[in-house]
């Protein structure tokens, strides 16, 4: 036993079991019980007949294996063996892994099936292209009630599994749509805009071009001249490809007239606004979606923020003041102007709540007043 050739025991065919310099120390405790036992018996018909009489010099030779002339082979791996008690049940386990390896070809465990899944895989991808399908027509489910409540779905959720027992609960079904799509998300926003006239969208169009016109170098490195459709005034320049460098980037391609003007705007934001997300799958998931404008007939839109800003692409953000417009619980404006429209407005509704024709002058009063400019009434 002493004189075991090691280099004899290497030569047999293992695949790729002894390529691996890492193993880990389980698996080579159980490789190096199959060298033990193939080394002895062979892989022929014996070899599936592991006598018991044989189970001492087994062993023994696994015990060579694992230490002496056998652990120069392993490197660091340092093999991990059962605690036995005897060597006969240090042999019942060399058996069974040698078994193993016979049978599937590898010491690794196989992989166990488990329970059987209550929710086919065809059933779950029903599931998904239904979410996919609503998505796309620009309907999408706004919640997971809404989508168990979805005729396919709710067939699907009440559907037993094959082997018999309760239908699978919705957990069940959202997890296995999950595990089968990672893009089935509450992730694609509604947008509620107004709806913008061709017209408009021309003019926009048009306006954006000439503003590339206007604030890109011709000639500045990576600057690229395309043509537009339906703008006729020449090509327009594009800038090139974002750097990490933010602040280099800009002056790479911005002209000396966009670096000296400030950029002012308005802006309105919703504080309530019906916005929301909602869920899609599969390959459509855009990062927003555009609808119709229904906020202005909607009770719960309760406030609103309307302010102007300037920005310096040198200096950035300079100047920010609300205006007219914002409203919202606990907020009083330091001025409200009201044009002529919205004083007869305001005159119906003092007139309607009995205070009287005096009141509804003094409102008048008022309002012309602020809209001249003056902080004391009509009388400046």
């Amino acid at each position: 036993m002493a004189d075991l050739d090691l280099g004899s025991v290497l030569e047999l065919n293992f695949g790729d079991e002894l390529s691996a310099t890492e193993l880990d120390g389980v698996i080579l405790g159980k490789l190096l019980a199959v060298i033990a036992c193939l080394a002895l018996f062979g892989r022929g018909g014996g070899g599936r007949k592991l006598g018991k009489k044989w189970g001492p010099q087994a062993y023994e030779l696994l015990k060579l294996l694992v230490s002496g002339p056998g652990k120069r082979l392993w490197g660091k791996t340092k093999p991990v063996l059962p605690a036995w008690a005897t060597p006969a049940a240090a042999f019942k386990w060399m058996r069974s892994q040698c078994a193993h390896f016979l049978a599937h070809g590898t010491v690794f465990p196989g992989i166990s099936t488990g329970r059987r899944r209550k929710i086919s895989k065809a059933d779950v991808q029903k599931c998904l292209d239904v979410v996919e399908a609503r998505a796309e027509s620009r309907k999408p489910f706004h919640d997971l009630d809404e989508i168990a409540n979805h005729p396919t779905v709710a067939r699907v959720l009440a559907t037993p599994p094959p082997g018999g027992g309760k239908p699978p609960s919705t957990d069940t079904l959202w997890r296995n749509m999950h595990e089968a799509d990672p893009h089935f998300k509450k992730k694609l926003l509604i947008e509620h805009r107004r709806a913008l006239t061709q017209e408009q969208m021309d003019a926009r169009h048009h306006m954006s071009c000439r503003w590339e016109v206007l604030g890109v170098k011709h000639n500045a490195p990576g600057v690229r001249l395309v043509s537009v459709p339906g703008y006729d005034d020449g090509k327009v320049p594009l800038p090139p490809c974002p750097t990490k460098n933010k602040e280099d980037y800009d002056k790479m391609w911005l002209s000396a007239r966009a670096l000296r003007h400030l950029y002012a705007d308005m802006k309105s934001v919703e504080i309530d606004s019906t916005d929301e997300y909602c869920w899609t799958a599969g390959k459509f998931h855009p990062s927003s979606l555009m609808q119709p404008d229904i906020r202005k007939n909607d009770h719960r839109n309760k406030g609103k923020i309307v302010f102007y800003s300037a920005v310096s692409p040198l200096v950035g953000a300079v100047y920010i003041k609300f205006v007219t417009g914002t409203k919202g619980k606990g907020y009083t404006p330091e001025h409200e102007y009201m044009v002529k429209t919205k004083r007869k407005q305001q005159q119906k509704r003092d007139a309607a709540d009995g205070e009287g024709p005096d009141a509804a002058a003094e409102g008048d009063e008022g309002g012309r007043g602020a809209a001249g400019g003056g902080e004391g009434g009509g009388e400046d």
